[in-house]
């Protein structure tokens, strides 16, 4: 699928971070030509395999894909006709279709996900973030928000909207194009583990884990009523629900303890970024 672009003038960066190195895999791309390049990461983490792609690509855009989609011959050509026609574009983002539910829930999904009437019709709508595996961004726009957060690690939920939502803040318009869209196949083996039956446990405290770094850094970063409620709101989803309730006084302060060590390494992590930001900008 990527071998068969038709756009002429873009090269190919595959990030492997398996858990055992893939020799096949990486001859096989290397018999592809000098258009794709493979890099090997021992340590796993999502936003790190992003930012080493973007420190080895040297285009104005830089397009972010997943490892089991479906994509259409135009598929980049899309993206850089959407940058090139809109006006101070950061970021371009498009529609992933899952493929296993019905298309038309996949449709409804994106539709409600960006708030926008219709993603159907081809139009092209400004939003307020970007997907993380169907996106590209002008590079300047990368460099000015500081890259992606590597703090998000594990499943690294949240990784794509807090980028994006940097990006937007530096006075950037991101932009949803309806006519690109690729098909997400949903392999249990992919998605940073979080379709694997056997680690939910652990993805739904993750999942608690970097939503509030997310919105803790966003409240520190612009102190807002909304986002205090936000903060507040998924404090209390995770260590006072009413399934906890029914499980017990027992498993009430068992969460409780989880909580107060989750929250001390999410206010530790955000006072980390804060400082690395300022460091980024005084050596600007």
């Amino acid at each position: 699928m990527l071998a068969a672009q038709d756009y002429p003038h873009c090269g190919f960066i595959v990030v492997d971070q398996t858990e055992g190195r893939d020799f096949q895999l990486e001859k096989q791309i290397e018999s592809l030509g000098t258009r794709f390049k493979y890099i090997r990461m021992e340590k796993p983490n999502l936003p790190a395999a992003r930012n080493v792609g973007i420190r080895n690509a040297s285009g104005e855009l830089i397009l972010f894909i997943d490892d089991d989609v479906v994509l259409g011959h135009d598929f980049v050509s899309l993206h850089a006709r959407a940058h090139r026609e809109g006006r101070n574009v950061g970021a371009v983002t498009g529609l992933v279709l899952d493929t296993d539910r019905p298309i038309e829930e996949s449709f409804e999904w994106c539709r409600r996900a960006f708030g926008v009437p219709d993603v159907k019709g081809g139009g092209v709508f400004e939003v307020s973030w970007a997907f993380g595996g169907n996106t590209s961004y002008l590079r300047s726009a990368l460099m000015d928000a500081g890259l992606f957060d590597e703090h998000f690690r594990g499943c690294a939920i949240g990784e794509d909207n807090d980028l994006s939502e940097r990006v937007k803040r530096k006075g950037y318009r991101l932009l949803l194009d309806t006519r690109i869209q690729m098909q997400h196949l949903h392999l249990s083996s992919g998605g940073c583990e979080v379709r694997n039956v056997i680690e939910q446990k652990r993805v739904y405290v993750e999942h608690f884990e970097l939503n509030l770094y997310r919105f803790m850094k966003r409240f520190a970063m612009r102190p807002s009523f909304q986002s205090a409620y936000i903060v507040l709101t998924t404090l209390r989803t995770f260590s006072l629900s009413r399934s906890l309730l029914r499980q017990g006084i027992r498993a009430v302060i068992q969460r409780e303890v989880e909580c107060v060590g989750i929250v001390a390494r999410v206010v530790k992590a955000v006072c980390v970024s804060l400082w690395s930001t300022q460091r980024l900008r005084a050596g600007q």
